[in-house]
């Protein structure tokens, strides 16, 4: 276990230091994703957004994923991207769980998307933080993209960051909190961040999962929109 967190240090290293100037966008339809993976879960989940105000006001992303856990630390998951309801790129994505450290589960995650049309394919890796217990749960995403260009000043490493707070409210089935998205910003372009309220439904019966959030878009976020609403609907069966 040590040998693999170490591993996990020095990429982030790696990553961080090879970031230059550049920042990662908040996407409309991404999620605060977390370290776990059960074996032989598939999960299928829609998620969507929509800004809300602003000369972007209109704009959404939708995201269908479907994952499966091959054991309890990997899985993998088909991915289709949506732009205002028109296919936008496909890809593949796993997530791998290291287990805990200092009190943290810690996770990686890797995706690589490409372009239906014409457009280099892109890469994205996340860093998975969580804390959980029985009636609570912390997340943090530390998200590095990189376009596969071969442009000069395009294939700049971005930086982002993902982030969740949840508290269950009267049962197990609903927790309420709070959610943020944006990126680290630099010294020519301020932090764009979205953050608002969300809320988790799940109905453990059925499988089913619902989530909705509305983040208020602060810094630089504000000069394209006011916010936006998000919404995400999944499933999940053990087979």
């Amino acid at each position: 276990m040590s040998v693999r967190i170490g591993l996990l240090s020095a990429t982030i290293m790696v990553c961080l230091a090879s970031a230059g100037a550049a920042w990662a966008q908040p996407g409309l339809a991404n999620k605060v994703e977390e370290p776990y993976v059960t074996k032989g879960l598939t999960e299928v989940e829609v998620r969507g957004g929509r800004l809300t105000g602003g000369p972007d006001g209109g704009d959404n992303a939708e995201i269908i994923e479907v994952e499966h856990g091959f054991t309890d630390h990997v899985s993998f998951t088909g991915v289709a991207n949506f732009d205002d309801g028109e296919l936008e790129s496909l890809g593949v994505e796993t997530i791998v769980n290291f287990g805990k450290l200092a009190g943290l589960d810690i996770g990686f995650y890797a995706d690589y998307m490409q372009p239906v049309h014409n457009g280099p394919g892109e890469i994205e890796t996340k860093f998975l933080f969580a804390r959980r217990n029985a009636d609570s749960e912390v997340l943090f995403n530390l998200i590095l993209q990189k376009s596969m260009t071969s442009h000069p000043g395009e294939g700049d490493t971005e930086v982002g960051y993902a982030a969740q707070a949840t508290k269950a409210l009267g049962s197990e089935d609903f927790q309420a909190g709070i959610q943020a998205f944006g990126d680290v910003g630099t010294g020519h372009h301020s932090a764009e961040i979205y953050v608002g309220p969300v809320a988790r439904l799940e109905l453990d019966e059925s499988g089913i999962d619902l989530e909705a959030a509305y983040l208020f878009a602060l810094g630089e976020a504000r000069n394209d929109a006011r916010g936006q609403w998000r919404i995400a609907l999944g499933w999940e069966r053990k087979f």
